[in-house]
């Protein structure tokens, strides 16, 4: 499981709302999908190579083109994993300043109140 930082409350604080382990699924699988990507785009570099050496021609024009939108959506796919990584890992980080206002509104509270003058 992805390792994110959960701040809980004090005691008399009201808890954030917020599924810290839906969030910490879903980085596990951008991390997965975008490992798998990268694995699988840098294991098509050496056949491709093997393939083109001394290839010339219309076809080899169609090829080039079929492999450069290819490879733009493996980019592509990998680009939205780290989008949406990062839109996780703000949603977390708002949870948590949130929580922290809480705790801190919570503990001033229970601050003894001086006597009145």
């Amino acid at each position: 499981m992805a390792d994110i930082e959960i701040v809980q409350p004090v005691e008399g604080a009201a808890r954030v709302t917020f599924d810290y382990a839906a969030a910490a699924g879903a980085l596990d699988a951008l991390r997965s999908m975008t490992s798998r990507l990268t694995a699988q785009a840098e294991a098509r570099i050496g056949p491709y190579d093997d393939v083109v050496i001394n290839w010339a021609g219309r076809y080899r024009e169609e090829f080039d083109e079929a492999w450069r939108q290819h490879h733009y959506g493996f980019t592509a796919a990998l680009e939205t994993a780290s989008a949406r990584a990062g839109l996780i890992y703000q949603a977390i980080d708002d949870a948590n300043a949130r929580q922290r206002a809480l705790n801190t509104e919570a503990e001033e509270l229970a601050l003894p109140v001086p006597p009145a003058r």
